[in-house]
């Protein structure tokens, strides 16, 4: 008959499955890429120990897709070592400020475009909630773009119109939706 040695159930909970280190040691290889692939002043800003950063610019160097990758994971391997909570943050607050600033636009973007669209009525809703607003250079501008879309020519005023919303969210927060 076969034997059995019994498992201390303490131990076993402390060690990770398989699972686990798989899914772990990709995260990790998925950093270690997103290293590489960052712009150079991104990486600039954040700080790695030397030979982190040796191993990074080596990995950058290299064209090679089959070569890039073992490169790549041999960066991982080194990035094991370290603690990566630190460098996991600092890879994450620059995609999260590209984030906003792109939800940002899109706001404003809708705030002109319902503009020109109703023009008053916008206008009207902002005027009554205090926003710091020139109404004559506003309708200016929304009468020019109106004309400018229907002539297809290239929408200058539109743009204006776009940098004094920016104007205004930049002094006092536009809300989220249009009024």
């Amino acid at each position: 008959m076969t034997s059995q040695k019994p498992v201390d159930k303490d131990i076993q909970q402390d060690v990770p499955s398989k699972s686990e280190r798989k899914r772990e040691a990709q995260a990790i290889f998925l950093l270690a890429r997103e290293l590489v692939e960052m712009k150079t002043n991104a990486l600039a800003k954040i700080e790695l120990p030397d030979d982190l950063q040796e191993a990074v610019d080596k990995a950058r160097r290299i064209k090679s897709h089959g070569a890039r990758k073992r490169e790549v994971l041999f960066l991982s391997k080194k990035l094991r070592a370290i603690e990566l909570e630190a460098i996991s943050i600092a890879i994450a607050q620059p995609q999260a400020a590209a984030r906003e600033e792109t939800i940002r636009q899109h706001r404003l973007e809708a705030w002109r475009d319902a503009l020109i669209a109703d023009g008053d009525q916008i206008l009207n809703s902002l005027c009554q909630q205090d926003f710091p607003i020139e109404r004559q250079q506003f309708r200016q501008l929304i009468r020019n773009a109106r004309r400018e879309a229907s002539q297809n020519k290239p929408p200058a005023s539109a743009r204006s119109l776009f940098r004094l919303l920016h104007d205004i969210d930049q002094q006092q927060r536009l809300p989220d939706t249009v009024a």
